[in-house]
């Protein structure tokens, strides 16, 4: 592991605690649509207590909350992502929906990171995250975490009919300390 990993580790958990503190009450919880097209692969504890936070459609009044909100809209241009996990918050650009219709399979991809997240705690998620992330030459794909949520999004996308316990594939692919 290289040396700067745990001061990165220390600073991101404090950032991802501060972020889900401000924004999480901003999100909205699940729609039934999705609840359903999602029942069956995730614990409905999951899927009553996550919060998706559309960042396009925020419009806070603080100034401190618009600054954070700015700071990830940079991040999410930057590294042209569709989403990303915080804990049980999950923050989404407009990309992800077209009309009523919500992108599951994207969903599905960030629900695999909250799950993730709960079974290894903000701390070590982040620990795997950014040391495999380093230890494959900064390369997002080869990232254990993302391969594991990839490889189940893979799954699901190509049968979608047949419900598995994403907690349970997950259990099996960690490194759980």
């Amino acid at each position: 592991m290289p040396f700067w990993i745990p001061f990165l580790v220390f600073l991101a958990t404090r950032w991802v605690g501060k972020q889900k503190k401000v924004f999480y009450s901003l999100g909205k919880p699940l729609g039934e649509k999705e609840k359903q097209g999602l029942a069956g692969f995730f614990e409905p504890a999951l899927l009553e207590h996550v919060k998706i936070v559309y960042l396009e459609r925020l419009h806070p009044a603080s100034l401190l909350t618009q600054a954070r909100l700015w700071l990830l809209k940079i991040i999410f241009r930057k590294q042209h992502l569709a989403g990303l996990t915080l804990g049980g918050c999950v923050f989404v650009t407009d990309s992800i929906q077209t009309g009523e219709k919500i992108n599951l399979s994207i969903l599905f991809h960030e629900l695999v990171h909250v799950t993730q997240y709960e079974l290894l705690g903000i701390k070590e998620f982040l620990k795997q995250y950014l040391t495999s992330w380093a230890y494959h030459e900064y390369s997002y794909p080869q990232i254990a975490l993302e391969r594991v949520a990839y490889g189940l999004t893979h799954h699901f996308e190509t049968f979608p009919g047949k419900p598995f316990s994403v907690k349970e594939r997950v259990i099996g692919g960690l490194e759980i300390k």
